[in-house]
């Protein structure tokens, strides 16, 4: 990997592993992205079909995660990890999950977890493994109390003393 400073001013050489068609798509997306009441109603609606059980998820994946997500699993991942690397782009592995709600569910959560450390460790193309919080429960409390509400977060308790102080 290169260690020189990354330049976005030659759009050529950004887009150079694009073909015209993921560019036009991309494109296409970012304009409607860039329209708030477009996300916010898609949004919403997207929400509402997932509830209700409608099929989107081929939609949802054809489009916004293909932009954003190079796959749903570690090894899905390779080809878009690779396809970077020889760009000399580097990867940030990010698990995003949403918030669960049973222990076994953060237990899975926190193995996945480690198997992306465990899967960028000593890759030069991965230095880095984003790990996010909103899947697994505050320190010290369990998913029962989390779902609950009653677990608050812990505050640093003075010593004793500035408590005399």
């Amino acid at each position: 990997m290169s260690t020189d400073p990354i330049s976005f001013d030659d759009t050529a050489i950004a887009f150079a592993t694009r073909t015209d068609e993921e560019l036009r798509k991309a494109r296409w997306l970012f304009r409607l992205m860039g329209n708030g009441a477009v996300v916010d109603i898609g949004t919403h609606l997207t929400r509402m079909a997932l509830r209700i059980g409608l099929p989107v998820q081929s939609l949802v994946k054809q489009t916004i995660y293909t932009q954003f997500c190079g796959g749903e699993t570690l090894a899905e991942s390779m080809p878009v990890v690779d396809r970077l690397a020889e760009q000399q782009v580097s990867t940030i592995l990010d698990y995003g999950v949403e918030a669960k709600e049973s222990d076994a569910e953060f237990d899975a959560n926190v193995e996945e977890q480690i198997r992306a450390i465990q899967f960028a460790n000593g890759r030069v193309s991965v230095p880095t493994s984003a790990a996010r919080s909103p899947a697994m429960p505050p320190s010290g409390c369990s998913s029962a109390s989390r779902r609950a509400r009653r677990c608050p977060a812990r505050m640093p308790q003075p010593s004793a003393a500035s408590r005399r102080a």
